[in-house]
């Protein structure tokens, strides 16, 4: 850009802005929800717009006479314009119907202004001695992603929508339930399928563990019975590379641990089932991701971890809405949260991948790790605290699972008429929450059998008065599924 140029900015739409709360004082609560002071380029418009607002914090209605009167107490009348100023501005719109798209471009000019201001800052960053490169990248990162300027353009506030609006939008939702469009998909597990609807579309669930718990393994066993349902999944493996996750996949289809297995004595069996279900593997292998965070060479020989900032897996996360229906990021522990405070980073991660999901018909899955706790081997009653990382995690989705693995242990397990059977298992998973679903707080044994989770059955409440989890009669026995 030549530096004799000045810089971004449109009179016309910053009068056309103004004229049109002339024309209807009610319009200046639109203008003010898109537009700053400080994006009026002419100060004449600046001191108007500020005005403006002076007069309807006071409650009065903004028209020519108490605008005039508050630019007067003000001094500001004639460095304005004045009347005439006014008037002209009066008569640039007819009436107050395109405001929000006037007001869309001032301030839309304003971010360009900005964004050069910041490209100064940044070519001053580069020319400094001193700082590593990473350092001066951090930087520069930081003067774009927290500028507010540039974030009311990149991150706008949704447009409040009517009640009527809201009824239409919610009765084509139960068109689209009718015609099995936006439909729950089940889980191969019965029981938590019909206490979480964990997979409910538009919606983030969570899946909780310590690593080696078993995570990967559910997960795996999850996308596998999605797509046998004629569903497509996008899975986004961060620990391991693809042919190791599609080695996993081939275990579990065939129900053979041998499949993970590197012992030259079994290869003919690992060979026939890979033939086998050649088929089904490739048609899954296709909706499973290459890990962006593999290794990779250096010009000097040194293997590097690339990192993998948050902003490019939500990218990739909205990418997948449009084709799967489940998409799955496993696990979030290998996701760069850089920034002076990690926390808020995944806190706007997720409420972000909430906002992706929402407007979608998918299902986000976020595998994450729990606080490990001394002797946490013998912890099997997990809770939404012992989720890792920012507490939005657990606070913001929409359903939480929390998997634990243990010595086997016997546990009652609910049966029709209130009878409770004893059982051995080594997993118990607990719905730490569920918006949907009628579940909370209740736990279900599983038990490892091969490559696969074997459901047992939902675990009897201790019976406690103090006890927050609802018992089996508040939930009715036609929403509760009883060992089978």
């Amino acid at each position: 850009m030549n530096r004799s140029e000045p810089p971004p900015h449109d009179l016309d739409a910053e009068q056309c802005a103004l004229g049109s709360v002339l024309c209807d004082g009610t319009a200046f609560s639109k203008l003010a929800g898109v537009v700053r002071e400080t994006d009026f380029y002419s100060t004449a418009n600046r001191n108007i717009f500020r005005s403006m607002r002076l007069v309807s914090e006071r409650g009065e209605p903004i028209d020519v006479i108490t605008l005039s009167a508050e630019l007067k107490n003000a001094g500001l009348w004639e460095k304005v314009g004045g009347q005439g100023y006014l008037g002209d501005i009066g008569m640039k719109v007819p009436s107050s119907a395109n405001a929000l798209h006037y007001a869309t471009i001032v301030r839309d000019k304003a971010a360009e202004r900005r964004l050069l201001q910041i490209a100064a800052q940044m070519d001053q960053i580069c020319r400094e001695a001193g700082p590593s490169a990473r350092d001066k990248i951090s930087q520069t990162k930081a003067l774009l992603l927290n500028d507010g300027t540039l974030n009311r353009v990149d991150n706008p506030k949704a447009p409040s929508k009517t009640g009527t609006e809201i009824l239409k939008e919610l009765a084509a939702d139960f068109d689209a339930e009718a015609r099995e469009d936006r439909q729950t998909i089940g889980l191969p597990w019965r029981q938590l399928s019909r206490l979480s609807r964990a997979l409910r579309p538009g919606t983030v669930m969570v899946l909780a563990g310590l690593p080696g718990y078993g995570k990967t393994l559910f997960s795996t066993e999850l996308a596998v019975y999605i797509h046998s349902q004629g569903h497509r999944f996008a899975y986004l493996p961060l620990e391991g590379n693809r042919k190791e996750f599609v080695r996993r996949i081939l275990a579990h289809i065939s129900g053979d641990w041998s499949a993970l297995d590197g012992a030259a004595d079994n290869v003919d069996v690992r060979i026939n089932s890979l033939f086998k279900y050649e088929p089904e593997l490739a048609a899954i292998c296709e909706q499973i991701d290459e890990n962006p965070r593999l290794p990779k060479q250096r010009e000097d020989g040194r293997l590097i971890v690339p990192p993998l900032p948050y902003e490019e897996v939500l990218d990739w996360t909205w990418e997948k809405t449009k084709t799967a229906r489940v998409i799955i990021v496993d696990p979030i522990a290998q996701i760069d949260f850089r920034g002076r405070n990690e926390w808020q980073s995944q806190k706007k991660f997720i409420q972000e991948a909430t906002a992706i999901a929402g407007d979608s018909s998918s299902t986000v899955i976020i595998v994450c790790h729990t606080v490990k706790h001394p002797n946490s081997q013998w912890k099997t009653e997990l809770s939404l605290s012992d989720v890792q990382g920012a507490k939005e995690i657990a606070g913001l989705t929409d359903c939480v699972l929390l998997l634990n693995r243990h010595s086997t242990k016997e546990s009652g397990i609910l049966c029709p008429g209130g009878e409770t059977e004893r059982i051995e298992h080594d997993r118990t998973l607990t719905i730490g929450k569920s918006r949907f679903g009628p579940g909370d707080g209740l736990r279900i044994a599983f038990r490892l059998n091969g490559p696969r989770f074997q459901e047992l059955g939902v675990i009897a409440p201790r019976q406690k008065t103090s006890t927050v989890r609802p018992s089996p009669s508040s939930i009715g026995p036609e929403k509760l599924p009883y060992k089978d």
